[in-house]
């Protein structure tokens, strides 16, 4: 499952560009599920410490929707979203 979550949140800062570099390989597999700050853009920098401890809260429970939470797109946007207004980041 950790796995998975890490999937999720990589794909999407990858498709906000939030990375400085392609954490997928030639074959289109996800090499790289971790970042330091000199990986993220500016905008990375501000916002991917808020969006893993809120994602990661999300998915912190152990019942029987966990699955289907680790693969929740909505509510990964939805934290995205909420996180730019916080930073106030348009």
């Amino acid at each position: 499952m950790k796995k998975l979550l890490l999937i999720g949140v990589t794909a999407l800062l990858l498709r906000k560009k939030l990375l400085k570099k392609q954490p997928i390989d030639k074959v289109g597999r996800i090499i790289r599920m971790y970042y330091i700050n000199i990986d993220l853009t500016k905008n990375g920098i501000k916002i991917v410490n808020h969006f893993y401890s809120k994602w990661l809260t999300y998915n912190d429970k152990n019942d029987d929707k966990t699955d289907a939470r680790v693969v929740d797109i909505k509510t990964l946007e939805k934290y995205y979203t909420r996180i730019l207004a916080e930073q106030n980041i348009v």
